[in-house]
């Protein structure tokens, strides 16, 4: 019976390792303030690695902006650019240099504030970070 609750413990402990190998935070967010139709804005945002291993390929994941009172207006996601486009690599700790997002107002863009989600997201897949863009 102890063996088989040692050996239990030892796998619920090797999963809770894997499960919190490396996390990601989006820290610093700067959001795009307003700008005119047919114009572009720009904020910031860095990204944090708050886990204990190394994070690579990490991306940015972008909705569309819908408008807050008129969930028919939309910019699509297309417009929304982010420099770098990726970080090829965050070590355990460690905070991403400052990435712009740019936001490319259609022309005939309806006036209103926009709000939609960005993940920063690694290759894995596992870890991940979401955040509201507005």
């Amino acid at each position: 019976m102890n063996k088989i609750l040692a050996l239990l413990l030892a796998c619920l402990f090797l999963i809770g390792s894997i499960v919190s190998a490396g996390d990601l935070s989006v820290v610093n967010v700067v959001n795009p303030s307003a700008g005119n139709p047919g114009s572009a804005v720009s904020g910031s945002f860095q990204v944090q690695n708050t886990g204990v291993n190394a994070l690579s390929g990490i991306v940015f994941i972008k909705s569309d902006l819908t408008h807050t009172t008129d969930p028919t207006s939309k910019i699509l996601s297309s417009a929304v650019t982010f420099n770098p486009a990726s970080i090829a690599a965050l070590n355990a700790g460690q905070t991403s240099s400052l990435i712009s997002s740019n936001v490319a107002l259609p022309q005939f863009t309806k006036p209103g504030p926009y709000s939609g989600n960005v993940e920063a997201r690694d290759n894995t897949g596992a870890h991940s970070s979401v955040f509201v863009l507005n």
